[in-house]
């Protein structure tokens, strides 16, 4: 008996761990910002088209890299837990946390820290 709980725990704590590893491997790769939103203070969503001619991408890379296209100050990211992303600038003096909405392989659905609501949306 004692045996078989040893197993089954061995079994969990692996099922677990690599459900994790996955989660965050979705999120590695450059997306493209499809909309984005802000709330004046009303309670609304106002979801906009983001600028189709000037895109913009950011990139999350394995070793931690962070490639933002209209942000060249900022370098790498952290992740928190799995749904909180810190961002540190290149010098490291500054950063910004962002909170992961949803996540697919299609999708990413991200909420900078910000006052007032806020939003954006990649594909």
């Amino acid at each position: 008996m004692k045996a078989t709980l040893a197993l089954l725990s061995i079994f969990i704590a692996i099922a677990c761990h690599s459900s994790g590893s996955k989660s965050n491997n979705k999120l590695i790769g450059k997306w493209k910002m499809e909309r984005y939103y802000a709330d004046i203070g009303d309670g609304q969503e106002h979801w906009q088209p983001a600028d189709k001619q000037r895109q913009r991408t950011i990139e999350f890379k394995e070793n931690g890299a962070y490639i933002d296209s209209e942000n060249d100050t900022l370098a790498t990211y952290v992740m928190k837990d799995s749904t909180h992303i810190n961002i540190m600038s290149k010098n490291g003096h500054h950063s910004y946390n962002m909170t992961i909405i949803e996540l697919t392989e299609k999708g990413l659905h991200l909420r900078p820290d910000c006052i007032e609501g806020c939003g954006e949306k990649y594909v």
